[in-house]
């Protein structure tokens, strides 16, 4: 049975030397927040094991779509982390600018009214 429940909160998934399977979570939401869950899938029970004739999950192939998709998205996230950078960097430059103008103008002499 598959619940609805939110998995988002200090999420653990672990596998034994057997193979066995274990996930564990806190749950976030009302009600029952803050309860400590597990949930183990055993490697014998017969639906998770593909050798005692449970179902074999094929994996994924990379096609030259997927090739082309994993680099777009590689080229993206580079393009974010760039502009991330820059802004980081253009903030700290403001702020070195605002603080070196304040010492301009304490450094000044002022000039008494006529």
């Amino acid at each position: 049975r598959v619940s609805g429940d939110s998995r988002a909160l200090f999420v653990w998934v672990s596998l034994d030397d057997h193979g066995n399977a274990y996930l564990v979570w806190v749950k976030g939401s009302e009600p029952n927040a803050g309860q400590l869950y597990l949930s183990m899938s055993p490697i014998d029970n017969k639906k998770n094991n593909p050798t005692l004739g449970g179902r074999e999950i094929q994996s994924a192939s990379l096609s030259f779509d997927r090739w082309i998709f994993e680099l777009y998205r590689a080229g993206i996230e580079t393009l974010q982390g760039i502009a991330w950078m820059l802004l980081v960097f253009f903030v700290f430059a403001l702020i070195a600018y605002v603080i070196v103008r304040i010492g301009e103008m304490r450094s000044e002499p002022r000039n008494p009214k006529e």
